[in-house]
């Protein structure tokens, strides 16, 4: 799918009368992304209904964040425990609240991530349980404690959807009339491109190059990824990115008035890291050999995630030599 059929497609369900939740600029991606187009026929028994309102439900959402390209970034916890006191004048007993907290991106129509803020989301089981069976202790203490064995879950639930919908621009409830008997929603993704790499040896150059993180040297310097807006304030997964760590300044090198110095031309070039070689191997592995869809999007996951540990790439290039291997591919 290129960026013609994504924007036909939009152009198509918008004409319908979809809603449309497309990210902007995916008219002109960089040239080894692609932009494609994904509708959800959603049915209001794809919703919790609120006060009178549609919220999507866990699998909606999760199904929307795929649609959308949303990666999670890993953060050191998924939820805390907080306390909080009693309050008499509405029936609360001292209890535990529990937060969620999380944190995504998506890939802008320039390869670049957008990264959303840590968002949270606090979960009151025994005030929920108290809104369900207002007059019923036995009830409600036994709601209470189907909701306390959730009460994590629930949390990092919570704080993902609205990492999703900050992301996506979804609004946190649709009006019913909106979704009426059955309504389209379109969401866009940046994905690579690998018609253009596989068919063209500039395309390997250059994901080869990306791959071994040469990208400024192609493209010239990366601005900073654009943070997208709190969902707070639109309010209605596992990755983390890491920074290039700063270089030694020019004054700081040996050479003519502080300069750098000249490079030896009969030097020998510095060996890759284990992690260079690895990320080399994979791409060449995708290049060369027929990579099952499932096995190549896992690949394509790995390489795009630019803090991915030495074991990770040594374990996906293992598993990848070991399929080829078993097809006769390769040699043991």
């Amino acid at each position: 799918m290129n960026e013609n059929k994504a924007l036909t497609i939009i152009a198509d369900e918008t004409a319908r009368g979809a809603l449309i939740f497309a990210a902007k600029g995916i008219e002109s991606t960089a040239p080894l992304y692609k932009a494609e187009a994904t509708v959800l026929h959603v049915t209001p028994a794809d919703f919790h209904t609120i006060q009178g309102k549609l919220v999507g439900k866990k699998e909606t959402c999760d199904r929307i964040g795929e649609a959308a390209g949303v990666d999670f970034v890993r953060l050191p916890r998924e939820f805390d425990i907080e306390q909080a006191p009693a309050e008499p004048a509405l029936d609360l007993p001292a209890r535990a609240i529990f937060v969620g907290h999380a944190q995504g991106r998506v890939r802008a129509p320039d390869g670049s991530w957008r990264m959303s803020t840590v968002e949270t989301y606090a979960f009151d089981y025994y005030a929920k349980a108290l809104a369900e069976e207002p007059t019923d202790l036995l009830k409600r203490k036994k709601k209470a404690m189907e909701y306390y064995k959730a009460g994590p879950m629930r949390a990092a639930t919570g704080a993902r959807l609205r990492v999703i919908r900050q992301l996506t621009g979804m609004p946190t409830a649709f009006e019913a009339a909106k979704i009426g008997e059955g309504m389209g929603l379109v969401f866009s993704r940046i994905v690579q491109n690998t018609d253009m790499i596989l068919s063209t040896p500039e395309g390997r150059r250059m994901a080869t190059a990306v791959a071994l993180g040469l990208v400024p040297q192609l493209f010239g310097p990366q601005g900073a990824p654009e943070a997208a807006s709190p969902a707070s304030q639109n309010e209605p997964e596992i990755f983390r990115t890491v920074s290039e760590s700063e270089g030694t300044s020019a004054s700081d090198q040996p050479g003519d008035f502080g300069g750098e110095a000249d490079p030896d031309p009969f030097a020998d070039p510095p060996p890759p890291s284990a992690s260079d070689a690895y990320r080399q191997a994979l791409v060449e592995y995708e290049v060369a050999f027929p990579i099952p869809p499932d096995a190549k999007k896992l690949i394509d996951e790995l390489l795009a995630k630019h803090d991915a540990s030495e074991d990770e790439l040594r374990v996906m290039v293992e598993r990848t030599k070991k399929y080829l291997v078993q097809k006769g591919l390769v040699a043991a």
